[in-house]
C-alpha cells in the first residue's frame, strides 16, 4: 500500500522524532533549534499520515522533552516545552484536517481509477517500461503488478504479428510527441490473446522530448469478433446469387423538405441497401439510390399496389410472398421473380427476389408439349 499510494509508515515519523531528540539530549544549548526541527516533523507526519501520527508524534516530542529537562535542565525550559506542544498541536490540527481532506479525495480517485473498465497506465518511452498501471490491469489480464512494472514486459507479450506493426506505430508517434491510438493483441496471463485498444497521450518537456506516455487500454475482443462476423455476413451477401434489398419506412418527408401528400399515411418507403445480385436484376445502380424512396428506385412501384403491401409487412410485422412477379429492368427483357418480405428491427424490411424466368420457361415448354400436338401444334 505504500508503494501504491506514496505514504509513508507512521513508524517512521516516530523514529524521526526520537532522532531529532537525541541531539537536545547531547547538548541543551541546541535545544531551540532541534525544537524547530521537530516541529517540522511533526508538520511532515500530519500532511502525509495524518492527523493521529502527528498527535503522537507530539506526544512523544513533549514527552522526550520533559524527560531531557529533568535531568539536564534546559534554558527557559517551561516556555520551551510549552511552546513547542502548543504550535505542533496547532499544526498538527491544521495540516492533519488538510491532510485528510487530501485523503479522502485520493481514496476516491483510486476508487474510480480502479473502477473503470480499462487499463490505465504510465509508461517510459526511454526505455519501454510501466511505471504505473491501476487494479484493472491485474483483473482484466491476470498479470501482477509486480509483472506490469518489470522491464520488458508490454514488447514481451504483444502478439508476434502484430509487434511490428504496433512499434512502429507507437515510435513514430513518440518521436513526433503526438496523442496517438493503435490497436494490437495482447496475451493475457493464461495465454489466450486479447485484442487491445490504446489511446495515449504523450508527455513532453520544454524541449519537446518525450517524458512519458499515459494511456488507457480497452478491451475491444467482443467487438472485433462482431465485426469480424458482421464482415463475413457482409461478403456472404454480396457475394450471394440472389437479389436482397432492404428498405426503411420513415416520415413522408420528401427530399426539398416538404411533407409528401402521396404517401402512405405520410410515412415513405426508403432504400437502405442492395446487392450487387439486386443491381444486375435490375440493371440499374442501387447504391447512388440509397436513401431514395422506393418509387425513385424502382419506377414500378408508382401507384402499385406492392408498395402497401411491403409498408404493412412493417406495420404489421407478417412476412409477404409474391409468386410470379414481373419485373421490368431498364433496356432488358423482362423477368419473372419471387418475392419474399419480411419485417427487420428498426422498422425496416429485407426482400429477397429470387429470378425464376428460366423455370417459368421450361415449365411453359413442359406444358406445351403435355397439351399440344408435336407434328401439327393443335391440341
Amino acid at each position: 500500500e505504500a508503494k501504491r499510494t506514496g505514504q509513508a509508515p507512521s513508524w517512521m515519523h516516530f523514529t524521526d522524532m526520537l532522532g531529532v531528540l537525541v541531539f537536545p539530549a547531547i547538548s541543551p544549548d541546541i535545544a531551540v533549534p532541534a525544537t524547530l526541527v521537530m516541529l517540522a516533523v511533526v508538520s511532515l507526519a500530519a500532511s502525509v499520515s495524518g492527523l493521529g501520527p502527528a498527535l503522537l508524534t507530539t506526544a512523544i516530542g513533549t514527552l522526550g522533552l520533559v524527560l531531557i529537562n529533568a535531568f539536564d535542565p534546559f534554558p527557559d525550559a517551561d516556555l520551551l516545552i510549552a511552546g513547542f506542544a502548543i504550535a505542533a498541536l496547532m499544526i498538527a490540527t491544521a495540516v492533519g484536517q488538510l491532510a485528510a481532506v487530501e485523503d479522502r479525495v485520493r481514496r476516491r480517485l483510486n476508487t474510480v481509477v480502479d473502477n473503470l473498465d480499462a487499463i490505465l497506465w504510465v509508461r517510459n518511452p526511454a526505455d519501454d517500461r510501466f511505471t504505473f498501471v491501476n487494479q484493472r490491469a491485474t483483473t482484466m489480464l491476470g498479470w501482477s503488478e509486480d509483472e506490469w512494472l518489470a522491464p520488458g514486459f508490454w514488447l514481451a507479450h504483444l502478439h508476434p504479428r502484430d509487434v511490428t506493426a504496433t512499434t512502429e506505430t507507437v515510435g513514430r508517434a513518440v518521436a513526433l510527441g503526438i496523442d496517438h491510438e493503435v490497436s494490437y493483441r495482447f496475451r493475457a496471463a493464461d495465454g489466450h490473446w486479447v485484442h487491445l485498444h490504446d489511446r495515449v497521450t504523450v508527455s513532453v518537456d520544454g524541449a519537446g522530448a518525450p517524458t512519458a506516455l499515459q494511456g488507457m487500454s480497452i478491451d475491444v475482443s467482443d467487438r472485433v469478433q462482431i465485426e469480424h462476423r458482421v464482415n463475413q455476413y457482409a461478403d456472404i451477401v454480396d457475394r450471394i446469387d440472389q437479389a436482397l434489398i432492404v428498405l426503411r419506412l420513415e416520415d413522408g418527408e420528401s427530399d426539398d423538405g416538404e411533407e409528401g401528400s402521396d404517401d402512405r399515411e405520410g410515412l415513405a418507403l426508403r432504400l437502405r441497401a442492395a446487392n450487387p445480385a439486386a443491381e444486375r436484376l435490375m440493371r440499374r445502380d442501387l447504391y447512388s439510390l440509397i436513401g431514395s424512396r422506393v418509387e425513385e428506385a424502382f419506377p414500378a412501384l408508382v401507384g402499385s399496389r406492392l408498395r402497401d403491401r411491403l409498408a404493412g409487412v412493417v406495420e404489421r410485422g407478417v412476412p409477404l410472398r409474391v409468386d410470379d412477379l414481373i419485373v421490368q429492368p431498364a433496356d432488358a427483357e423482362q423477368r419473372v421473380v419471387t418475392l419474399r418480405a419480411f419485417p427487420l428491427p428498426d422498422r425496416s424490411v429485407a426482400i429477397s427476389l429470387q429470378d425464376i424466368t428460366d423455370a417459368v420457361a421450361a415449365s411453359e415448354a413442359l406444358r406445351r408439349q403435355a397439351l399440344y400436338d408435336g407434328l401439327t401444334g393443335l391440341p
